[in-house]
């Protein structure tokens, strides 16, 4: 992940890609993100291996709609 300061400096980048447009979001959307999602709310659980499919298949899905 890169940071930038604004999305105009992400698309001064010489490295900017277009195709990759709607994944440029605010650090506080991404933390948003990763902070809801059960995969990281729950990392610390006894459970947690037993259920890491399930919450990562969750989070991909999550993702697929954030970024959509």
């Amino acid at each position: 992940m890169n940071l930038f300061r604004s999305e105009e400096s992400v698309r001064a980048w010489s490295e900017f890609d277009p195709q990759t447009e709607r994944s440029i979001k605010s650090v506080a959307d991404w933390a948003g993100l990763f902070a809801s999602v059960r995969v990281v709310k729950h990392r610390l659980d006894p459970d947690f291996v037993e259920k890491s499919e399930e919450y990562g298949n969750e989070a991909f899905e999550i993702l697929g709609k954030f970024l959509s």
